[in-house]
């Protein structure tokens, strides 16, 4: 009879255990309404899937990086959360991350514009599904610009038209000294910042005349404020004082509802005929490599990408979606900013995800600054760039 009691026991116990849901953590940086879609996203699946519960953290964008390299390791951090794809090759070099590509069927293959998935991909392994792509475009104030520019030439004349400085009115406002807002001009004018080794070529001819095309927009043709910060960019533009601003979906959200605005795929480089080409960043779902569930997991993943959620981040968080079905909803189609930054998709450039990419950002914004602020020559500037990115990473692959 005790022997008989253990098995009952022991069947109550699988029992409770299958039907138990599996709690999963989900982290994000997400905010206004793209954190409001996303939890809106969570709790339908919740209700809807009585295997797995998943619990949001909202973690701020300046340490979320870094808390996900510290915590996952020791087993403290999140089953899946949402990045872009500019870290997939650190993260998977240090057993960060875990690969997902032999879950991925040709189905789930084809549900995704190419380019977002492959984005994810480093070293012939799949890092995550894609939910949403970023990429800067030309958005413009109604009130002064009726048609946007379609080459640099038009976009420096109407920019100029637009410039009061006496009256602290400008045609073009964007974060002119970051690499990343300046990514358009180096690779519209042929250039960049890498070989297909991964070796630097920061100061080659194509970079320096896109510097120097930096520069003069802001030396030479005046157009720009003499500092200009993220608050500066949203202030001025709802001020109705600046014409155009170079920004991202995001900045959607930080205008004034009274600002009749557009949005445009960003111009042509007159000089060379090539579309301007921003870099594209594809947040993604990943899956941590000390989740004890695995399978659910990217369930989960493979849920929250699909149309019927993609749609709800579309239409509520703004988001432009790496789901090429989200496009065909009514939705959807309703809101014409969002094909345009699917139309800006084809002219960008996926920010590279090998870890070289981080040693980037402070020597090119470093030189950036120097042209700008100090009167550096561009050729000058970039050399010195790549002597340290060059050092940086020599460091690095030792």
């Amino acid at each position: 009879m005790k022997h008989l009691g253990v098995v009952f026991l022991i069947n109550i116990f699988y029992a409770i255990n299958t039907f138990a849901a599996t709690d999963l953590v989900l982290w994000h940086s997400y905010r206004g309404a793209e954190k409001d879609a996303l939890e809106k996203n969570i709790a339908s699946f919740n209700q809807s899937h009585s295997n797995i519960n998943v619990q949001t953290l909202q973690v701020p964008h300046d340490a979320y990086p870094d808390k996900i390299s510290a915590a996952i390791p020791r087993g403290k951090g999140p089953d899946i959360f949402i990045f872009a794809q500019d870290r997939i090759g650190d993260w998977a070099v240090n057993d960060v991350i875990q690969p997902v590509g032999f879950w991925i069927t040709d189905d789930i293959r084809k549900r995704f514009l190419p380019i977002t998935l492959k984005s994810l991909e480093y070293n012939g392994e799949i890092y995550g599904l894609p939910t949403a792509f970023k990429c800067t475009a030309l958005f413009y104030n109604k009130k002064f610009i009726k048609e946007p520019p379609v080459n640099t030439d038009d976009f420096i004349s109407l920019a100029k038209a637009n410039t009061q400085i006496e009256n602290k009115q400008f045609g073009l406002v964007y974060e002119n000294g970051l690499t990343y807002y300046n990514a358009l001009w180096f690779y519209g004018f042929g250039g960049g910042f890498f070989d297909e080794q991964r070796n630097p070529v920061i100061d080659r001819p194509e970079n320096i005349e896109a510097l120097i095309f930096i520069r003069d927009l802001h030396r030479k043709h005046h157009i720009l404020p003499e500092e200009i910060s993220n608050s500066l960019v949203t202030t001025l533009f709802n001020d109705n004082k600046a014409a155009m601003v170079i920004s991202g979906p995001w900045f959607r959200a930080e205008i004034a509802k009274d600002i009749d605005y557009g949005i445009a795929t960003l111009p042509v480089i007159s000089k060379n005929n090539q579309p301007s080409k921003p870099f594209l960043t594809v947040e993604a779902f990943m899956m941590s490599s000390k989740t004890e569930h695995p399978l659910e997991s990217f369930e989960v993943i493979n849920a929250l990408t699909q149309a019927p959620y993609t749609t709800v981040m579309a239409i509520e968080g703004k988001q432009p979606a790496a789901n090429a079905d989200t496009y065909n909803e009514t939705e959807v189609k309703s809101d014409p900013w969002l094909e345009i930054f699917k139309q800006q998709l084809d002219n960008s450039v996926p920010m590279p995800n090998f870890p070289e990419m981080r040693m980037i950002w402070t020597p090119m914004d470093i030189a950036i600054s120097k042209v700008l602020n100090k009167n550096a020559d561009p050729s000058a500037a970039l050399k010195e760039a790549q002597q340290k990115i060059q050092e940086n990473i020599q460091i690095f692959r030792k």
